[in-house]
């Protein structure tokens, strides 16, 4: 699973261990960070998935290139710091024509910034599922009487 964490600064987290069916190096990460740009955080993740997870050899290199080996040293990408636009746009161009990416699954979550990109995955050939919350409740010290919030609804829909 790959975590969005999105307090003052958003970073997408790989977790070890946690995909299956992928051969994984015990030593190769442990974890895996990037602090993806605002404007293209949706190829920020594919890039992500594509370096740290399936290992593409060609991804691989350059990345490790554009960044001096950093990127698999200190096992974190910050975009807009470690790869220029340029090199970042040849990056992206060359993952929208890839077949080696796996399905991806996006569970969007109220207000996620990743809301503001999630059309960019028409541009790549790769499976997808893009999924939104329906249903919310949870507590709130500012809601007053009992503190609980919810929104939407859980009907079944035929």
């Amino acid at each position: 699973m790959i975590e969005l964490e999105e307090g003052s600064r958003a970073a997408f987290s790989i977790k070890p261990n946690s995909f299956r069916g992928i051969a994984r190096d015990t030593e190769y990460f442990r974890k895996f960070t990037v602090v993806p740009s605002i404007e293209f955080m949706v190829e920020d993740l594919i890039l992500m998935v594509a370096y740290a997870i399936c290992r593409n050899s060609a991804i691989f290199t350059r990345v490790n290139t554009f960044t001096d080996n950093a990127a698999f040293t200190k096992q974190r990408i910050e975009i807009y710091d470690d790869l220029s636009i340029e090199q970042r746009m040849g990056l992206y161009e060359t993952l929208k024509l890839a077949r080696f990416l796996p399905k991806l699954m996006f569970c969007l979550f109220e207000q996620t910034s990743l809301q503001n990109t999630i059309a960019h995955l028409r541009e790549y050939q790769m499976k997808c599922w893009v999924t939104n919350t329906i249903f919310i409740r949870e507590r709130s010290a500012w809601h007053p009487g009992s503190g609980w919030v919810t929104k939407g609804n859980l009907e079944v829909r035929s």
